[in-house]
């Protein structure tokens, strides 16, 4: 890892860097890339300086420069440091150690966004006291193909165009490579996968090449047996009864175990039914028992353990912003102070006040704060309202 000094009059002459030869199935491109890239290097101001410190006032901090940085903003890359606790204070500046952790911390930012062919060199200035990181950022890859191995019921064609449709729903993969998007669409392809069934399907991490065409991802696939529901166990219901809960499912013993239908019955339809009742706290976890019959046939038994929380009232209902008549805006309500908490009709109540048409649309999450007193179990509302301009 180059670490060279930087001239203090960075008028007269700047660092350019050299690329590296490209590898025979990783060309980069034309030759006019390294032209644009230092021409964007000289374009951008060196006084531009930054401290490495949570407070902002440590004395000891180095001033931090970035020459080429483009990819991410140079706030995000303080913060990746202080992250991986690079420690850029001016009594290290010459710690080959902490440079080195510094470019590697980086380089592999850099490389979960598919810039493979990145440079950066870290120049010391020590009578600034300050550290210049010269970046050559290269080529963004593409992700030109998937395959997929060892997937048996699912065909490959169907595994690809899902993983495309999952990728396109973000516009940073759209541009290019991005490693934790990537591992969230693997997430979602597992969920599909086991809610059609094959409850133990694995997908291996994703192998890279990188090629002519852009980067090749190669996933290894283990079905596993399909599944089907068997005996459903309720444990720490006390507002429903086992029956009650049960009858709001969608599938029952026998039927092919859909994962995602499992997750909407105990994390959608059962909050919601608590949350109706004033429950705002309910939680749920289940335990599978994997079982295989003589013939290879699989079966899930469910254990659900239910945590209701407490039953909340509602002490308060405050309504935020400039000019509001309380009383009046408090009867448009459907809830009031005194009651129980109804998630159902506190979400109607806040389409009731959209659909006034006095204020700007409010969204029931963004904003809305709930303050709760645990001890006596009451629940404050403040609604944020801002007022429609005539």
């Amino acid at each position: 890892m180059p670490v060279v000094p930087c001239s203090r009059d960075v008028s007269l002459r700047r660092p350019t860097l050299k690329r590296r030869q490209p590898a025979p199935d990783n060309p980069r491109g034309n030759g006019n890339e390294n032209d644009k890239a230092q021409s964007a290097t000289e374009k951008k101001p060196c006084a531009v300086t930054w401290k490495v410190s949570d407070s902002g006032v440590d004395p000891d901090s180095a001033s931090v420069r970035f020459e080429g940085l483009q990819a991410f903003s140079e706030s995000d890359v303080l913060k990746l440091f202080r992250e991986k606790r690079v420690a850029l204070t001016q009594n290290r500046l010459f710690d080959r150690s902490v440079l080195e952790n510094a470019v590697a911390a980086l380089k592999e930012r850099f490389w979960s966004r598919g810039y493979e062919q990145v440079i950066i060199e870290a120049r010391v200035d020590d009578r600034l006291r300050s550290i210049t990181f010269l970046v050559d950022e290269g080529p963004r890859s593409q992700i030109a193909e998937f395959v997929f191995e060892g997937n048996r019921i699912f065909s490959s064609q169907d595994l690809t165009t899902r993983m495309r449709e999952y990728l396109n729903r973000y516009d940073s993969s759209k541009n290019g490579y991005d490693a934790e998007i990537l591992d969230y669409c693997m997430h979602t392809l597992s969920q599909f996968v086991w809610s059609k069934g094959y409850l133990q399907a694995k997908f291996s991490e994703p192998n890279k090449k990188f090629t002519d065409r852009g980067l090749i991802i190669t996933i290894n696939v283990d079905e596993g047996v399909l599944y089907r529901f068997g005996d459903i166990n309720i444990e720490g219901a006390t507002v429903f009864s086992p029956e009650q809960m049960k009858a709001m499912l969608i599938f029952h013993p026998g039927d092919i175990a859909d994962g995602e239908a499992l997750s909407r019955w105990l994390f959608e339809d059962l909050k919601k039914a608590y949350g109706e009742r004033g429950y705002i706290q309910y939680t749920a976890e289940v335990t599978p028992e994997f079982k295989q019959d003589s013939e290879g046939a699989g079966v899930v038994n469910l254990k659900v353990d239910i945590d209701e929380g407490s039953l909340f009232k509602i002490r308060k209902i405050e309504f935020i912003g400039s000019n509001l008549l309380q009383d009046e805006l408090r009867n448009l309500m459907l809830i009031g102070e005194g009651g129980t908490f109804n998630q159902l009709l506190f979400e109607d109540s806040i389409k009731k006040l959209n659909e006034a048409g006095l204020f700007q649309f409010i969204d029931k999450d963004k904003d809305v704060d709930f303050i709760s007193n645990e001890e006596e179990r009451l629940l404050d509302l403040r609604i944020k309202l801002t007022r429609r301009d005539n």
